[in-house]
């Protein structure tokens, strides 16, 4: 279960983190066109009441779930139908 790693993390942090667990060659290319205006630039949860009341405690790092995610959609790109793969 993910709940919070009770730490900002930015979405460009993570983007990183996936890209170099890639073998491709990416490149990463921002339009301002689809940016938002207003924002918010900062959300962050907080897991204290769910460690206070059930004892929660995180068993996965951010990086763990991200590579099981990748792995997961390869694993789902892999065992897809040809007529999906073009």
């Amino acid at each position: 279960m993910a709940i919070s790693m009770d730490k900002p993390v930015a979405i460009e942090a993570m983007l990183e983190m996936m890209l170099a667990r890639s073998s491709a060659n990416i490149t990463v290319e921002t339009d301002p066109a689809l940016l938002r205006k207003g924002e918010v630039e900062t959300i962050c949860g907080d897991a204290t009441r769910v460690k206070n009341e059930h004892g929660w405690q995180p068993a996965f790092s951010l990086e763990e779930t991200l590579g099981d995610v990748l792995e997961d959609w390869r694993n789902l790109a892999d065992n897809a139908p040809d007529s999906v793969k073009s």
